[in-house]
């Protein structure tokens, strides 16, 4: 009884899938806890999380057989991944400094 490779795939693109999610996740909170530490440690440890992020994209893209715009998708969605925390922080920033001001 072998593997097909339909079974590979599918077991590959389930397994980055998932680690796509937990370094998305990863990056959020360590770029929001190193921002609210000022630690350039953890600074450094959500973008490596999401160097391992844009690895695990690659798996997925390989494992589902991605081409043409579903390559171009992926590429927005990686950069969505990077801008949105960052993005979020400075927001959070701005109504929390105008709530601070009304008081």
């Amino acid at each position: 009884m072998g593997v097909s490779m339909l079974q590979i795939d599918l077991l590959g693109s389930a397994i980055s899938g998932a680690l796509v999610v937990l370094f998305g996740a990863g990056y959020a909170l360590l770029f929001a806890f190193s921002q609210l530490k000022k630690s350039k440690g953890m600074l450094a440890s959500s973008f490596a999380s999401y160097l391992c992020l844009v690895i695990a994209i690659n798996y997925l893209l390989n494992a589902l057989q991605m081409s043409g715009w579903g390559i171009g998708l992926i590429w927005f969605v990686i950069l969505g991944y990077f801008l949105g925390p960052i993005f979020i922080w400075y927001l959070t920033l701005q109504t929390h400094s105008e709530d601070l001001n009304n008081e």
